[in-house]
């Protein structure tokens, strides 16, 4: 049995199969399929670990989208998904085939939730940061056509990501989130 890859392999093809959906050239679709299954320059919201990663690397090495964490407080009191849905073509296509039961035949209806829900209760704004995520997929398919700058981005972020320790952010969420001390486990005689 494979080792769960955080629904990565999952998520890899439904963007093929959306990719075939939009009538993408062979040459682009294998190109995202090459690049999803090797390292890849971080892809990823405007939130988190994600701007400290960039801050390191530098933000030109990453693929960064969407509404930031500040946009996101903001556009909290009048947030309306209904608008990416009218207005937007990319997430109508996108919303549309979900629900169209084109990923569960078997299973008419059972994506129907997610839509409802996307449409009337979309608190983390997934529809603001629609377009934003297609554009960074664009730039990234892009890049992957250039082996010097993808190898060049690639090198910058793993080198740049000695600060990411797992012993270093468990110590700083130990001390600023959590805000606990470190106990000593006695050594047995």
């Amino acid at each position: 049995m494979e080792a769960y890859d955080g629904g990565r392999s999952a998520i890899h093809r439904v963007q093929l199969i959306s990719a075939v959906h939009e009538s993408r050239t062979l040459e682009q679709i294998f190109a995202s399929y090459r690049a999803s299954n090797e390292f890849t320059p971080p892809t990823g919201t405007r939130d988190g670990a994600k701007i400290e990663m960039a801050a390191q690397a530098g933000e030109e090495n990453f693929f960064l989208f969407g509404l930031t964490a500040q946009q996101v407080a903001d556009s909290r009191g009048w947030y309306n998904p209904q608008w990416h849905y009218e207005h937007e073509p990319e997430t109508r296509e996108a919303l549309d085939l979900i629900s169209s039961d084109y990923f569960s035949r078997n299973e008419p209806g059972v994506f129907e939730p997610l839509r409802d829900a996307l449409l009337t209760h979309d608190y983390y704004m997934h529809l603001a940061d629609l377009k934003s995520y297609i554009e960074a997929d664009e730039r990234l398919l892009a890049l992957y056509t250039n082996p010097y700058e993808w190898a060049r981005k690639a090198i910058l972020n793993v080198a740049s990501s000695g600060k990411f320790s797992i012993d270093r952010t468990i110590a700083e969420y130990a001390a600023d989130i959590w805000n606990i001390q470190p106990c000593r486990v006695p050594e047995k005689a």
